[in-house]
């Protein structure tokens, strides 16, 4: 092989292997996207199988062991599970919950982070229905190929900012 063969030769392969790695990239941001949308359609349908008291529809984003979750209401990290869930539907509260300005960060393949504010009222039995908006932000986790909360951190939000 001359030198001028072999030079046209490592050229082909070269931009053969770079055509490849352009191709790639936009699979690679789909991918991203998709899985951003899978999150967030499992945040959102988390919220109304909630409002809507869907013990069932709630539970198949939960493993066994529930999420861990920090309220303002609150003075320590929870854990809470099904059995938790199942006594506040059981006892006839009124759920009206949301999310809203969800934006989804994917971590990696099997973690994504997020964010928004949890808006909208619960009412206890025979009480007065509590409005909020929280800052809200979710750990979710792919296990077995399904999306599952494993932690959430509301806060106030600030009035002065």
């Amino acid at each position: 092989m001359t030198s001028h063969s072999h030079s046209v030769f490592r050229t082909i392969i070269i931009s053969s292997v770079l055509a490849v790695l352009v191709l790639a990239m936009p699979a690679r941001a789909n991918s991203a996207n998709d899985v951003a949308s899978d999150v967030a359609t499992a945040a959102n349908d988390l919220y109304a199988k909630l409002s809507s008291l869907d013990s069932p529809g709630f539970a198949k984003h939960l493993q066994s062991e529930g999420f861990s979750e920090f309220n303002p209401d609150w003075n320590d990290l929870r854990q809470l599970d099904m059995k938790v869930f199942n006594g506040i539907f059981a006892a006839g509260a009124k759920i009206d919950l949301r999310i809203s300005d969800l934006k989804v960060r994917v971590l990696g393949d099997a973690t994504a982070l997020v964010t928004g504010y949890r808006v909208g009222s619960i009412t206890p039995p025979n009480g007065k229905p509590i409005y909020s908006k929280l800052a809200l932000t979710m750990v979710w986790s792919k296990v077995d190929k399904l999306w599952m909360l494993k932690h959430v951190h509301l806060s106030n939000l600030n009035p002065n900012a």
